[in-house]
């Protein structure tokens, strides 16, 4: 009856029913008609796209939505999602004739909250066939499928306008059940989307070929950079008071404020791809996302560092809050500007040396080019036990050296607690300095002024 017509007729007996018309609106019902008082409300079916050897093109696109809404709300994982997808594609391609069984769902897509107002939506609409008229019963009879129960027993009737007769039937459900609350499941797969999100994001930035810079792009990225370094973690007082409600996309949602969380890395066959993790919040397996393995606190004993941060306004710290940047942000941008802005305070303020920025043009194929010459800088900031081969990214190198026509470029990696010594190309193009900050010495690497006087008049 969801979808039938209205059932009222002229009553009989009119004295005998109870009018709920107010007295100040219009008496519209001159006919003196009433609604009829019993109905069956049976539970709905096909909420959701089936998915059978019937499938047209008008269903497979109608499930891919769905399934699209259930992933950004975070009831399903982006692996579900393309699990779901493949099925009903095979579906979609299958004869009338094919005999194989084609796979059945791998996850129940009804346990969600947002399907349960869906079926809610039927409810009303049904009862609301039997409540056209100002002119009721003095008993009026809905019997509904038990089934119902657990659909509609959290409905909020105090803050929707619904009817009365719905409110009845929601206040009787038989079966209790607790206001749906956000698993960890569920933040675990808004967490994946996020990242994937903010991977793509990333992507287009510095994909150069496909892309390109310009100077509003540069803008932009350089907006992403300081929202990094401003807010690693933001709390919803921060986000509502300061008016960032644009950002919150770029952030992982946490189950309970906090500063840290874990993932786990996949497989990829390229270096520094951080697209497909998996995030945990309860267990310590994996990597973890934190000031502490951004070595934040090692950055900050650097002499004047401190200062630069307050300056700047940049946080000294991951302070424990509801959203916090994704794998793919804090390793790709948060590490690599820290290393970029910290690595360009030590050369200007205690080695003397200036630097410039790249044109647009060559944006961010290295970070710096050192004033008045032609030998350029590029900032690192990695673990010292992080396998990378000198010779795996010589060749990627020396192409940017070639793209900008450099006689020279220096890679220095920021933090050490060891002295690691220098490492030169065969050529002595490339110059691979281990660290700028010795952690465990609180010693700067003034060795490195040595290598670069040879080649630059300083």
């Amino acid at each position: 009856m969801g979808a039938g017509q209205n059932l009222q007729f002229i009553a009989p007996n009119p004295q005998n029913l109870i009018n709920v018309r107010s007295k100040k609106l219009f008496n519209w019902n001159t006919k003196g008609k009433t609604d009829i008082n019993a109905i069956y409300l049976d539970k709905p079916t096909h909420i959701i796209q089936q998915i059978n050897k019937d499938l047209n093109e008008e269903g497979f696109i109608k499930y891919l939505f769905q399934l699209e809404f259930l992933t950004q709300v975070g009831i399903i994982s982006i692996h579900q999602l393309n699990t779901e997808v493949t099925r009903a594609f095979k579906h979609l391609l299958a004869s009338f004739n094919t005999k194989g069984d084609l796979g059945k769902p791998k996850v129940n897509l009804y346990q969600d909250d947002n399907i349960k107002q869906h079926y809610a939506k039927y409810i009303i609409q049904a009862i609301g066939r039997i409540c056209r008229t100002n002119l009721k019963a003095p008993n009026i009879y809905i019997y509904a499928d038990k089934e119902l129960d657990k659909l509609i027993c959290n409905f909020d009737t105090e803050n929707n306008l619904v009817l009365n007769e719905f409110k009845t039937l929601v206040n009787s459900s038989k079966q209790q059940i607790k206001m749906h609350q956000q698993t960890d499941f569920t933040f675990k797969n808004l967490a994946t989307t996020t990242n994937k999100k903010v991977h793509s994001l990333i992507q287009k930035f510095i994909s150069n070929e496909d892309w390109g810079w310009n100077e509003k792009r540069v803008k932009e990225w350089e907006k992403l950079r300081e929202m990094c370094l401003r807010f690693p973690t933001i709390s919803e007082q921060d986000i509502n008071t300061l008016n960032l409600n644009r950002i919150l996309d770029l952030y992982v949602e946490l189950p309970n404020p906090s500063n840290k969380y874990h993932y786990e890395l996949k497989k990829s066959d390229f270096f520094n791809d951080f697209k497909n993790v998996i995030v945990d919040f309860k267990s310590n397996n994996g990597s973890e996302i934190s000031s502490e393995t951004a070595r934040l606190n090692e950055l900050l004993e650097i002499d004047g560092v401190k200062d630069l941060f307050n300056e700047k306004k940049w946080a000294k710290s991951f302070k424990s809050n509801k959203y916090i940047i994704p794998p793919v942000m804090f390793n790709n941008i948060y590490k690599g500007t820290l290393g970029e802005e910290i690595g360009k305070f030590i050369f200007e303020k205690h080695f003397g040396i200036q630097l410039e920025e790249l044109s647009t043009e060559n944006y961010e194929i290295f970070d710096f080019k050192i004033k008045d010459s032609n030998i350029y800088v590029d900032f690192k900031h990695w673990k010292e036990t992080t396998e990378i081969g000198f010779e795996n990214q010589e060749l990627k190198i020396r192409k940017k050296l070639e793209k900008v026509q450099a006689d020279k470029v220096f890679i220095i990696n920021i933090l050490s607690t060891n002295n690691w010594q220098i490492v030169k190309s065969t050529d002595g193009k490339i110059v691979e300095v281990p660290f700028l900050w010795n952690s465990e010495t609180k010693e700067l690497n003034h060795s490195i002024l040595k290598e670069i006087n040879t080649y630059a008049s300083l």
